[in-house]
């Protein structure tokens, strides 16, 4: 496949290079010109390093999701977008094409929407290695929100700095994820963000956590650890992920 710009040799990107420092404008609208754009932009490039105050592409509007995802669905729709490989060799893998992916961000969007996510909140995403952190921070792109992804093997404590840091609003995690041989495989993130939640209980600004199933809910023993009652949502319930 090509792709606009793909560099193959050293002389290729020396020339490349050149045109970009001699001609920065025309070197970045020719790869702007590759995107979808909602609205065009009025200049590419705008600097001042006296202030220092610099804009590129000022006026123009996208959304970076329908670049990664809707702009591909007429020739890629039903090739695979994830190909993904569960911690259990034994468990069957999962592929999601282009077109089912962007039926789920989509879905999860208005998951995201209904439950007061908009513009510009911040929103922690902690969860193990599964097609829904993908597809989280997908649909946290689509509606605008800032999205903040922290490592599925972080303490209660790191978790609730990273909170405190962002001061996110909203949290989307699972109930607990797989990693080699770590406690059975099974980690339980949903029991060390409540930690960390408790660690920030006299702060405001926490509003709610969303939740992914990927330890069997239907068993008992794998929905003995709570949230907050009144600020959890299953997304497992509403988007069937």
């Amino acid at each position: 496949m090509s792709y606009p710009y793909q560099v193959r040799t050293s002389k290729e990107y020396h020339a490349a290079y050149k045109k970009s420092v001699e001609n920065p404008e025309t070197f970045w609208s020719e790869i702007a010109e590759n995107f979808y754009w909602r609205k065009k932009w009025d200049t590419v490039l705008e600097w001042n390093f006296k202030d220092p105050d610099i804009k590129w592409f000022s006026g123009g509007k996208l959304n970076i999701t329908e670049n990664c995802l809707d702009r591909h669905i007429e020739k890629l729709g039903n090739k695979p977008a994830i190909i993904w490989e569960p911690n259990d060799p034994e468990e069957h893998h999962r592929i999601l094409t282009y077109k089912e992916l962007l039926f789920k961000v989509k879905q999860f969007s208005n998951v995201l929407k209904n439950n007061g996510v908009k513009k510009g909140d911040r929103v922690c995403i902690y969860m193990g290695m599964i097609p829904e952190l993908a597809i989280a921070v997908l649909a946290c792109a689509r509606v605008g929100a800032v999205h903040s992804v922290v490592f599925g093997g972080f303490s209660s404590q790191s978790i609730a700095d990273r909170l405190q840091d962002a001061k996110a609003e909203f949290i989307i995690t699972c109930d607990g994820a797989f990693r080699g041989g770590k406690d059975s495989g099974k980690m339980k993130l949903k029991k060390w963000k409540r930690r960390a939640i408790r660690i920030l209980s006299r702060k405001k600004w926490m509003r709610k956590t969303c939740c992914s199933s990927c330890t069997h809910p239907d068993q008992p023993e794998n929905r003995k650890v709570l949230f907050i009652p009144a600020r959890v949502t299953w997304c497992g319930r509403i988007t069937r992920l």
